[in-house]
């Protein structure tokens, strides 16, 4: 299941995305977080390394030797040893991690500029989120809607073979912003 709070920048999707979150933690869920930027969206693995910062220490544990080992170097945790990471290790070993997890708790994976998640965690995101099945594993996401942005094709197939809810936010009415400078 995922949920994608889309528009334009400056629109409040990242308030609503905050308040998606604490209503889902209230609610018993996990969350594992990253906000996603421009300047880093060329940096390998950067949201994944915010993904899992929390929980892999708890995680490794549970993981087979070659895939711990893997995903401890393309996340910057060990040196490098013997061949490099590679996209099908790190995804299988994220996946898992996700499956342990959401086996103990809902978990709520949560990023923040969907758009520019590095290509590296959303090639493995788009790979974990085909194979969920009927796991407590949710996606909850923002992203900017302006110009030429777009997800990685392999993000966008993945959103399109999953339950998907799309929430387009617009400017406000008058009336409603009345109600909400009010309040």
């Amino acid at each position: 299941l995922a949920l994608l709070l889309e528009g334009e920048p400056g629109i409040g999707k990242t308030a609503l995305w905050r308040e998606g979150l604490a209503a889902s933690e209230e609610e018993g869920f996990r969350s594992l977080v990253t906000r996603a930027s421009e300047a880093e969206a060329q940096l390998p693995f950067v949201g994944l390394i915010d993904l899992l910062a929390g929980v892999l220490d708890e995680a490794l544990p549970a993981l087979p030797a070659p895939q711990a080992r893997i995903l401890e170097m393309a996340l910057l945790r060990a040196e490098p040893a013997g061949s490099p990471a590679d996209h099908l290790t790190v995804s299988l070993a994220c996946l898992q991690v996700l499956r342990g997890l959401a086996d103990r708790d809902p978990l709520a994976l949560a990023v923040d500029d969907l758009q520019w998640l590095d290509r590296s965690s959303s090639r493995v995101l788009a790979f974990c989120l085909r194979r969920f099945e009927s796991r407590p594993i949710c996606l909850v996401a923002t992203r900017r809607i302006e110009g030429d942005l777009a997800l990685t094709p392999e993000l966008e197939r993945a959103l399109g073979e999953v339950p998907l809810e799309r929430l387009a936010l617009g400017p406000l009415a008058g009336n409603a912003l009345d109600l909400v400078l009010r309040d």
